[in-house]
């Protein structure tokens, strides 16, 4: 998974398809538009609850991160 502060992983629309599509080739899930302001550096436990719409390739996430305590 890469999560991300910016509303997408691309800055064009070109360049974005490419990227979104070696990612998810990947099996790598991209979570955008996380709001990181409160969130610490160090390893995260990070879990996403998603809203999935019929018919729609993608889903707004409610996200959520926690720390192992350390």
């Amino acid at each position: 998974m890469i999560g991300l502060e910016q509303p997408s992983v691309h800055r064009d629309h070109a360049t974005g398809l490419r990227i979104h599509k070696l990612l998810l080739g990947a099996e790598c899930h991209i979570v955008e538009g996380l709001d990181l302001s409160r969130v610490g550096p160090g390893p995260l436990n990070v879990t996403c609850l998603p809203l999935k719409p019929a018919g729609a390739d993608g889903a707004p996430v409610r996200a959520i991160a926690s720390t192992d305590g350390r």
